[in-house]
C-alpha cells in the first residue's frame, strides 16, 4: 500500500512516490495504467488540466481493504510550489476539440474518486451515445466531483454508473452534475437484490429536452426484469425538464424501491415511473407542472411550495454571503425533512439547523462571510443575576417575532454554564402564569408585549460550582433569537464582584506593589503575581498558594485558597469576603506558595484598607 503523486510538470520515468517535480509523475494515463497504481494504493492529483481519453487500467482490489482512492488535490496541500486551483480531467485535447471518453472506471471495484471535476463532450448517437463518464464495479464511492458536459437530444448519458448484478451499488455524494446521469443495472438478468446504492447531497442539472434525455437521473434495471434496487435518493436538487425517471418500459424492484426523500425538483415533472411501486417518495418538495407520474403521493412532500433560492444574490446585494442554491431562513424547505438515510451534514459540511429535521435539499442556510446577515430582528442580548442553586426559576427573552410555541419548526434552546459544553433545553408547552415546569415556553402577550417569551429554565443550569450561565434560543423563521446570561451570585454581598489587580507581591516579605483599598461590606476578586525581587514570576505550577489576611493586631483573619491563572508567571486569583470586610481597618495580606514540607516561600505583604465610599 503506497501513496503515488501526479503533477503537471512531473515526468512518467520518475518513481511517482513523491510529490516533487523530480519524483511525482505526470499524467493520469500512467498512474492509473498497468503500471501505475495497485489495491491499496492512494493517488494525489495535482491542480491543474489533464487532457485525453483516461481508462483504468490497474489491477481490481478484491475487498475493502485494498480499497483504491484517486484523489484530486485541489489545495495542494500534498504539493510544494503549486497554486491551489481545479483538478480538472477532460477528454478536450485543445479549446475547441473532444475526443474519447474522457474517464473509463469499467469493472473496478472499491475504488474512490473525490476532489476531481470532470469535462467533456462527445456526439451522442450510438455506439458511443454522449457518454464521457463510464465507470462500473462494487463499492465504488464518488465524492465532492464536478462533472460538466453540455449535452443534445441524442446523446443519452453523459455519465453513466452501471452496477454489476447482486451486486453492492456506488456511493454518490456531495457532487454537481451538469448533464444527465444514469444509475443502471449492467444487464438485465438475476433475482431481486438490494443494491444499497445512495445518492446523497448532489445537485443535478439538465437543460436537454431529448426525449431520450430531459431527466437528470436516470435509474433503471436496464430492462424489464426487475432484480435492481435499492437505491436512495436523498438530500438531492434537480433542475431540468424532468427529476428522476427509467428508461422506457424499464423498471426497478418493488421489494427494494427507488426511495426519494429531501429532495427539491426544480422541473416540470418531479418523478415519472413505468409502474406503481417502483418509486417511493417522501418529505420532497415539489415546483414543477407534474409532480408524480406513476408514484404514489408521499408524507411530508409539497407541491409548488415557497422556497427562495439564494443565487449568490445575498453577497451581491451586500448584505450577507450564501451558498448558491441555498434557500433563505423563511424557505418552507427549512428544516422539513427527514434524518432517514440522511447525513448529518450538507454538501458544504454544514451540520442542519436542527439534524432531527434536516432541511430539504442538498443545502443548509448558512452565512459564508463575516459579513453579518440581516434577519428581520435584531438578535437581543441582555444580563441578569440570580442565586445559584435556585430552582424553579423563570426568565423573560425578546425574541422580536410573534406566534411561536415551544412546536415551532426550527426552534431550538441551550444552555452553556461557563467553561462547559452546550446543554440542549427539552422545550415543552406552557402558559404565561402557569406553575414553572422545566423547559416550558410560552408567548407572554402577542398584542400587548410583542415577541417576548416565558422560559422556564432547568434547575441544572443554575446549580453552583459555575460565575454564569448563558441562554440562548434560536433557530426560527423571522427571529434571529436571544442570548441572555445569568450571573450566578448572591446578592447584596455578591453583587459588587470586581477584579482588581494584577497585584505584585514580592518574595521574602518584600512587600507589593500597590495597596488594595475595598468599600466595607464588599466581595472583591484579586489578581496577584508571585514575582521575585527582580520582578520575574515565580512558578507556581503544582504549588499550593494560600493568602492569608491579618489585622492591624496581627491577628489571622481569614484564608482563601489561590486559583492559578497562568501558573509559569506565578498568576493567581483569590477572592476576599464578609470575614474581612465587614468591619472598617487597616489589614495586610501575605502569599504563601508550598510545594513540599522544606520548599515553602512567603510573598508580600500587601496593604489592604477595608473603608465605606
Amino acid at each position: 500500500m503506497a501513496t503515488y503523486y501526479v503533477r503537471t510538470d512531473g515526468s512518467d520515468s520518475n518513481a511517482g512516490t513523491g510529490p516533487a517535480t523530480n519524483q511525482a509523475w505526470q499524467t493520469i494515463t500512467k498512474a492509473i495504467g498497468a503500471t501505475g497504481i495497485a489495491p491499496g494504493d492512494t493517488l494525489y492529483i495535482a491542480p491543474g488540466v489533464y487532457r485525453g481519453a483516461f481508462t483504468a487500467a490497474f489491477t481490481s482490489p478484491s475487498s475493502e481493504g485494498q480499497r483504491i482512492t484517486i484523489a484530486g488535490n485541489p489545495t495542494a496541500s500534498q504539493f510544494s510550489g503549486v497554486t491551489p486551483g481545479p483538478v480538472i480531467i477532460t477528454n478536450f485535447t485543445d479549446a475547441t476539440t473532444a475526443s474519447g471518453v474522457t474517464f473509463t472506471c469499467a469493472t473496478r471495484n472499491f475504488v474512490t474518486l473525490q476532489d476531481l471535476y470532470f469535462v467533456g463532450y462527445r456526439a451522442g448517437g450510438g455506439p458511443t451515445f454522449g457518454t464521457i463518464i463510464a465507470s462500473n464495479g462494487i463499492y465504488q464511492i464518488i465524492r465532492r466531483c464536478g462533472f460538466y458536459s453540455p449535452s443534445q437530444s441524442t446523446d443519452t448519458f453523459a455519465y453513466y454508473f452501471e452496477v454489476p448484478n447482486g451486486s453492492r451499488g456506488p456511493t454518490i455524494e456531495d457532487c454537481v452534475f451538469v448533464g444527465h446521469v444514469g444509475v443502471c443495472q449492467l444487464a438485465n438478468t438475476g433475482s431481486s437484490y438490494n443494491s444499497q446504492t445512495l445518492i446523497r447531497n448532489n445537485i443535478f442539472i439538465n437543460v436537454s429536452t431529448g426525449s431520450l434525455t430531459q431527466q437528470c437521473l436516470r435509474i433503471d434495471a436496464n430492462g424489464t426484469s426487475q432484480s435492481f434496487g435499492g437505491v436512495s435518493v436523498i438530500n438531492n436538487r434537480f433542475i431540468g425538464p424532468v427529476g428522476i425517471r427509467p428508461y422506457a418500459t424499464f423498471r426497478v424492484n418493488t421489494t427494494f424501491p427507488v426511495v426519494v426523500q429531501n429532495c427539491i425538483f426544480d422541473t416540470t415533472i418531479g418523478i415519472s415511473s413505468n409502474a406503481t411501486g417502483d418509486f417511493v417518495e417522501s418529505y420532497n418538495i415539489f415546483n414543477g407542472t407534474t409532480e408524480r407520474q406513476n408514484v404514489a403521493t408521499g408524507t411530508g412532500s409539497l407541491g409548488r411550495a415557497f422556497v427562495s433560492p439564494d443565487f449568490t444574490l445575498s453577497r451581491v446585494s451586500g448584505w450577507g454571503n450564501l451558498p448558491f442554491w441555498s434557500n433563505h431562513f423563511a424557505s418552507a424547505s427549512q428544516n422539513a425533512g427527514i434524518n432517514t438515510n440522511s447525513d448529518t451534514t450538507d454538501f458544504y459540511g454544514v451540520t442542519w439547523l436542527a439534524p432531527s429535521t434536516p432541511t430539504i435539499g442538498p443545502i443548509e442556510y448558512f452565512s459564508n462571510t463575516a459579513i453579518g446577515a440581516y434577519l428581520p430582528t435584531e438578535r437581543n442580548a441582555s444580563a441578569i443575576t440570580i442565586a445559584p442553586a435556585s430552582t424553579s426559576q423563570s426568565i423573560e427573552l425578546y425574541l422580536g417575532a410573534t406566534g411561536l410555541t415551544f412546536a415551532t419548526s426550527g426552534l431550538a434552546a441551550y444552555y452553556v454554564r461557563n467553561q462547559a459544553a452546550p446543554v440542549a433545553i427539552t422545550l415543552v408547552t406552557q402558559t404565561p402564569t402557569g406553575a414553572w415546569s422545566s423547559g416550558g415556553f410560552a408567548e407572554i402577550d402577542s398584542s400587548l408585549v410583542p415577541g417576548v417569551y416565558r422560559l422556564d429554565v432547568p434547575n441544572a443550569a443554575l446549580i453552583a460550582g459555575a460565575s454564569d450561565v448563558t441562554i440562548v434560543v434560536r433557530g426560527a423563521s423571522g427571529t434571529n433569537g436571544a442570548v441572555l446570561t445569568v450571573m450566578l451570585i448572591n446578592e447584596p454581598t455578591d453583587a459588587v464582584l470586581v477584579r482588581m489587580g494584577p497585584f505584585q507581591v514580592l518574595a521574602d516579605g518584600l512587600g507589593a506593589s500597590d495597596p488594595l483599598d475595598i468599600q466595607t461590606g464588599a466581595q472583591h476578586g484579586i489578581d496577584i503575581q508571585c514575582v521575585d525581587s527582580n520582578g520575574s514570576g515565580i512558578d507556581i505550577t503544582s504549588a499550593t498558594v494560600t493568602a492569608k489576611v491579618y489585622n492591624s493586631g496581627g491577628t489571622l483573619v481569614d484564608t482563601y485558597s489561590c486559583t492559578a491563572t497562568y501558573a509559569a508567571d506565578g498568576r493567581a486569583t483569590f477572592t476576599i469576603d464578609t470575614t474581612v470586610t465587614a468591619t472598617s481597618g487597616t489589614y495586610t495580606v501575605t502569599v504563601t506558595r508550598t510545594t513540599g514540607a522544606t520548599d515553602t516561600q512567603i510573598f508580600g505583604p500587601l496593604r489592604l484598607y477595608v473603608r465605606p465610599v
